[in-house]
């Protein structure tokens, strides 16, 4: 029971940056090892908890989804055929060919900086008005559709460094959108893992308490703080999760 504790202690403090970041499975995936699950059941138990911070994150910000043009909305689809097959090739590819292809992926079409010759929107505040969303913006969501299947933290984070950086739309319209695709991937892997009963139900119960009761207050404090600082913070897990990356292949 002191366990269960623990676990929703620390994903509610996590959860209240996550919700406005992502990254957050890069904390709940070693806290379910520490409480005693193999890596495989850590991430299968944390897929259905991961789902509250999309579902808070959707609803907290869901006025600013006014702002998604309509063409988005097919990264939906995009998302989920990306995350089935990408759980497929996890079967067949070696894990670290995978963490070099998402740090690549995060260079090239999610780091905000500018590349010569790709597109790359002029911020304007909170809200651009002409977001601009081309093909580096739908090869990006495509791989990272399949990340997110293969493997999965960090999708959120370079999904609204994407939309936020290089498409053009406003911060928190971004956040929205991103836990809405992250949302639908990581109800793929869940279905998936279910089925294959690695869930422990218990500790997905008290990591999602956690997770709903973080990210409610991350939610509130999102809507008060300056777009400037919410990218500074991006940024700072941008930077966390490629050295998290690098690590993990060397």
């Amino acid at each position: 029971m002191s366990q269960w504790w623990v676990v929703i202690g620390i994903s509610a403090v996590c959860a209240v940056p996550g919700v406005l970041t992502g990254g957050l499975s890069y904390v709940t995936i070693p806290l379910l090892m520490s409480v005693g699950l193999e890596a495989h059941h850590a991430v299968a138990t944390n897929k259905p908890a991961i789902l509250l911070l999309g579902i808070m994150g959707i609803f907290g910000f869901r006025k600013e989804l006014r702002h998604v043009p309509g063409r988005y909305w097919w990264l939906t689809v995009l998302m989920g055929v990306g995350s089935l097959i990408g759980a497929e090739l996890l079967l067949i590819l070696p894990v670290s060919w995978i963490r070099w292809g998402i740090i690549l992926i995060a260079f090239v079409f999610v780091m905000p900086f500018r590349i010569p010759g790709m597109p790359s929107a002029r911020l304007t505040g909170t809200h651009n008005p002409k977001p601009t969303f081309s093909w580096p913006g739908f090869v990006g969501t495509g791989f990272l559709a399949l990340y997110n299947g293969m493997l999965g933290p960090g999708t959120v984070t370079m999904l609204i460094s994407l939309f936020r950086f290089r498409a053009g739309l406003p911060m928190r319209t971004a956040i929205a959108l991103s836990h809405i695709l992250g949302l639908i991937g990581n109800s793929v892997a869940m279905v998936r893992f279910a089925a294959a009963a690695l869930i422990h139900w218990s500790y997905a119960g008290g990591l999602a308490a956690g997770i709903a009761a973080g990210a409610y207050f991350g939610v509130l404090l999102g809507r008060r703080l300056p777009v400037r600082w919410m990218e500074w913070l991006l940024r700072g897990v941008l930077v966390i999760l490629i050295v998290r990356l690098l690590r993990g292949s060397a």
